[in-house]
């Protein structure tokens, strides 16, 4: 991992004129018109603290895995396996208990177990995948537990303990009823916070979300005049490392605008694709129907379920749907949502749609090639105006 990070990103930068790469724990303090950054580069002979001056400063501290605050007494007792720790783990867990329900539990999940491992996974609300749409989250379960994952939801979690060199978790479900679960080891993905602590002595505006941040404006600059944001740390981001990469870019712009002449950019997360990697994979793009029409938008959905398309059914991977959004005023596609295999690849035409306001219309009327996953999105088309389980193949 640490061969790669040199790789990925120091040696990337070490070429770059005008570029010192200092590693080491940084604070801002403020030294009259300029910021005065704090390092602690360890504090030895060979790497002495130092203090550097800037007139701007872009803060990119991630994420770190947040720990349900129930537990936190359990957990300084049981030893439990995060997203940062998990992969690196020399012996294959005979069982694994996994908390929570978002991404990173659910590919956790499906990943040890198509290792080997038996594996429960325990979520508090009524569905995995809570943000997204509930049918979804509904079929993506019962496809893990075809594959012998234990998916319980609807539970609150209690303690955690050791009992004879086995994790054990206590949980209420909602009728009050206890439950308790057994396993080697239990793997915590109950959300991520914001990497906000020992960053500045000048104060920053956080937020006040379970996933905290620096609270920016929609030009990446925090609440102190000089200092943006970008990445994981960003009150409100999308949290992919696309959209990171994004930021990180527009922030440096930004903060070197005013020295260039030129007006700061704002980010716009309004058509950001984003993709679940389970096996089926979910993705989405723009608004689901429940969401468009809070916005008071009339909203009409189309949905193709997988054993309608024939690339699905050639493939034998026919589980899931697609599903469109489209806003029944101006037939405009707002939105789409995914199950299926190939979730990831079917997004980004889905995402151009939703970006260049694409009628289903006229989505209905391109040419799609014959025997393709995307073919999916003219059946969808279609679906709006006809009954696609009565259409022949290649129809318009």
């Amino acid at each position: 991992m640490e061969d790669l990070r040199e790789k990925k990103y120091a040696n990337v930068i070490a070429g770059l004129n005008n570029v010192e790469y200092v590693q080491g724990l940084g604070r801002i303090l403020r030294k009259g018109d300029y910021f005065s950054i704090a390092v602690d580069c360890g504090s030895t002979e060979e790497t002495p603290s130092r203090e550097l001056l800037a007139d701007r400063v872009i803060l990119a501290t991630g994420v770190r895995t947040s720990l349900p605050k129930q537990l936190l007494p359990d957990l300084e007792k049981v030893p439990y396996l995060t997203n940062e720790t998990a992969y690196f783990e020399p012996i294959l867990p005979e069982s694994l208990i996994v908390l929570g329900g978002g991404y990173v539990a659910v590919e956790a999940a499906q990943m040890f177990a198509r290792l080997g491992s038996r594996v429960t996974l325990l979520q508090r609300s009524s569905h995995i995948l809570s943000d997204t749409d509930e049918d979804i989250g509904l079929a993506l379960a019962g496809y893990l537990r075809e594959e012998g994952i234990e998916v319980v939801v609807g539970l609150e979690i209690l303690s955690a303990t050791l009992d004879d060199g086995k994790v054990m978790v206590t949980a209420r479900l909602t009728n009050g009823k206890p439950w308790t679960f057994k396993a080697s080891k239990i793997f915590v993905a109950t959300g991520r916070r914001a990497k906000t602590e020992n960053v500045s002595e000048v104060p920053l505006r956080l937020s006040d979300s379970p996933h905290g941040g620096f609270v920016v404006s929609d030009t990446l600059q925090t609440s102190i005049s000089g200092v943006y944001a970008a990445g994981d740390c960003v009150a409100g981001s999308p949290q992919y490392v696309y959209t990171a990469a994004a930021e990180g870019k527009l922030a440096a712009l930004n903060a070197l605008a005013s020295f260039n002449g030129q007006k700061e950019s704002p980010i716009d997360y309004s058509v950001v694709p984003w993709v679940v990697f389970s096996s089926p994979a979910v993705a989405g793009v723009g608004l689901d129907v429940h969401e468009a029409r809070a916005k008071g938008i009339d909203a009409e959905t189309s949905i193709v379920p997988l054993s309608l398309l024939p690339r699905a059914i050639v493939q034998q991977e026919t589980r899931g749907f697609v599903t469109l959004i489209r806003n029944k005023q101006d037939d405009t596609i707002i939105g789409a949502r995914i199950l299926a295999e190939e979730g990831g690849e079917l997004a980004m035409e889905a995402s151009l749609c939703v970006q260049h306001k694409i009628k289903a219309q006229e989505l209905a009327g391109m040419f799609h090639p014959y025997l393709t996953w995307n073919e999916a999105w003219k059946l969808a088309a279609l679906g709006f105006s006809k009954d696609v389980n009565q259409l022949s193949c290649c129809a318009t």
